[in-house]
């Protein structure tokens, strides 16, 4: 419960890496990149729904049925 914030509950995320002699220093600074800035922030949600998406369309199971099917 300490991380519940409301209006929201819990929204806390967590990556966990496992291996040996991972480059954490590099690891963390290439997820840090993908933080919006202060000024991003401020800006809210309408505005972020316009940034453009790094990741390809997801396919629902039946799109990826049918293409796998062709």
């Amino acid at each position: 419960m300490k991380d519940w914030k409301e209006p929201f509950g819990d929204r806390r995320q967590q990556i966990v890496y496992i291996g040996q002699n991972l480059p954490k220093d590099a690891m963390i600074a290439e997820l840090d990149r993908c933080l919006l800035t202060d000024e991003e922030m401020v800006r809210g949600p309408e505005i972020w729904k316009q940034f453009p998406d790094p990741f390809p369309e997801w396919l629902t199971q039946a799109q990826a049925e049918h293409t796998h099917a062709h």
